[in-house]
């Protein structure tokens, strides 16, 4: 846990209130990107959503309209769902980088 702020004691390095006011550009900017991120993320996992709804729709449609290509239909339906799902994986990994890392 960081010292409070005693400017008779202060050594500016370990007291996060002189950390804050040294430097709130950065803060205000860190707390941008988080605000920025979360958005971003939401918007991946609703795009990654739509797209798995639209992919088993279709794919529904294609097995009731030939039912002896059901094991094809399927296999390829599977190979989609986790080519969307890995692109949401990624977003969020790029998303905790910038929170951690920027």
């Amino acid at each position: 846990m960081a010292k409070e702020c005693d400017s008779k004691t202060c050594d500016k390095s370990s007291c996060e209130g002189c950390a804050s006011k040294k430097n709130p550009q950065s803060m205000q900017a860190a707390m941008n990107a988080m605000s920025n991120v979360k958005h971003v993320i939401g918007i991946a996992c609703l795009g990654g959503a739509l797209a798995m709804g639209i992919a088993v729709g279709k794919s529904s449609e294609a097995m009731a309209r030939q039912p002896e290509a059901t094991s094809q239909i399927r296999t390829t339906m599977m190979m989609g769902l986790v080519f969307i799902e890995t692109v949401i994986i990624y977003a969020l990994i790029v998303a905790i980088l910038i929170i951690f890392v920027l």
